[in-house]
């Protein structure tokens, strides 16, 4: 899936790449900054754009404040535990409004930096080569 496909297409919001706080491994290129569904107040860092620097560990198990399915997320370099991974929504949060993501960061946990224009110009350059593949064609 292509990255700008995975995060809102939203020219206002910013995109974080993300660094385990740890061992300052880096994690993602690409994130947006969230909140917990059942409560806004809780912070999160979430994507859609999967990484080989992460991995799923334990098993999966009900979240605590619904009834999704998750499973935790750790840093492949240090097994630091960053996050949960959403493996099955439950119906009161895909009704809910939500970007669709399912990686989400601790955000004690990761360092956030501002990536948005890097962001920026993979989209551009994505759509460039978009563009001609349809002249081609």
């Amino acid at each position: 899936m292509p990255v700008k496909d995975a995060l809102f297409n939203n020219s206002e919001e910013k995109i974080y790449s993300l660094v385990c706080k740890e061992c300052r491994n880096p994690l993602v290129k690409y994130s947006l900054k969230s909140c917990l569904l059942t409560d806004y107040s809780v912070n999160f860092y979430s994507t859609n754009v999967i990484s080989e620097k992460i991995s799923t560990v334990n098993g999966f198990y009900k979240a605590f404040t619904c009834k999704c399915r998750v499973t935790d997320m750790g840093c492949i370099n240090c097994g630091t535990i960053i996050g949960y991974h959403i493996m099955q929504p439950c119906i009161k949060c895909l009704s809910s409004k939500n970007n669709g993501h399912l990686w989400m960061f601790y955000e004690k946990l990761v360092y956030a930096f501002d990536n948005t224009k890097e962001f920026k110009k993979s989209e551009k350059l994505d759509n460039k080569c978009k563009n001609e593949l349809e002249i081609e064609r």
